[in-house]
């Protein structure tokens, strides 16, 4: 793999680890089938490149996207918790209701940011040009891995202090065991919101921080967000699941992390081979299923092999 290939697929994998937490709390955390992440990914992109090019300050801008995510999130759970709409269909809802709302905001199919600052160039301009006192260059692929680890890093840290709260694990609660949550007084509704909230607050966040790098946002960036986020997080998990025999939340958020690594990679790999672009959402699903697969070929197995010793 090409020194160009190897930072592309660590500056996607980072974006992806984003997005995948927020997939992590929907499916994983608060046990909900959440497909909102397909329109609230290019929202935080379409928000953030309609604003960036109208002046407003790109941190302020992510603080926007995020809090949009937040609020179609809540919606989706509304729909869901309130007006007893199953949820893959109350996401389904919203999410194809914001890709009308992202025409709205864009006004056209893809915005360009074009050369308005963002809180990269911002970042490059500090760390590299003021603080250092030079000009000298550095790959952009590589200053935007730096960024990104550590943002994904300040994320996961925060997660798993979240979830080892009080609240965190009643929103756990409310996602393994509703009954016995509601049994002990815990809001269930009202974490559910709260949980497809964040996931969605984070998917905006990936899509907001992936429209400033790439310098554009394109309404149907969004398309298959789901598939590859699950990807990530199923990939990982059965890592998890192979390597760590106890239940720990802190190798749960790890394991996201690596998987989107893994995906990202993959695909860098198949690029490098030159494979189709065509062929990589049919990629993706096979990817998807062998991790799904893989928990119930074990036990096959095991099955199998203590009816042999039998």
């Amino acid at each position: 793999m090409s020194s160009y290939a190897f930072w592309t697929a660590c500056v996607q994998a980072l974006l992806g680890s984003i997005m995948c937490f927020g997939v992590f709390i929907s499916f994983r955390i608060i046990r909900f089938p959440d497909l909102t992440c397909d329109g609230t990914f290019p929202l935080g992109a379409c928000i953030t490149a309609s604003l960036i090019t109208i002046g407003i300050n790109p941190f302020l801008v992510t603080l926007i996207a995020i809090f949009s995510g937040f609020i179609s999130g809540w919606i989706t759970g509304i729909l869901n918790v309130k007006f007893k709409i199953p949820g893959i269909v109350a996401s389904i809802l919203v999410m194809t209701a914001l890709y009308s709302v992202n025409l709205l905001i864009t006004s056209n199919p893809v915005i360009s940011i074009g050369k308005n600052k963002t809180i990269f160039t911002i970042m490059y301009d500090f760390f590299i040009k003021k603080i250092s006192g030079s000009y000298f260059f550095v790959n952009n692929d590589i200053f935007y891995s730096i960024i990104l680890l550590a943002i994904v890093i300040i994320i996961k840290l925060l997660l798993d202090y979240f979830l080892h709260t009080e609240y965190g694990i009643a929103m756990q609660s409310a996602g393994d065991k509703p009954k016995s949550a509601i049994a002990q007084a815990v809001n269930v509704d009202f974490l559910i919101c709260v949980g497809i909230a964040i996931g969605n607050g984070l998917n905006a966040l990936g899509g907001s921080l992936y429209a400033q790098i790439q310098k554009f946002a394109d309404v149907n960036m969004g398309v298959g967000m789901i598939i590859v986020g699950l990807a990530s997080v199923y990939i990982g998990e059965a890592l998890e699941k192979k390597f760590y025999t106890e239940k720990n939340l802190f190798f749960a958020t790890l394991a996201v992390i690596i998987g989107s690594f893994l995906y990202k990679f993959a695909i860098a790999i198949a690029l490098e081979m030159g494979l189709s672009h065509d062929y990589f959402n049919l990629i993706t699903a096979i990817i998807v299923t062998i991790a799904l697969l893989i928990p119930s070929v074990k036990n096959d197995i095991h099955q199998v092999i203590k009816k042999g010793y039998s």
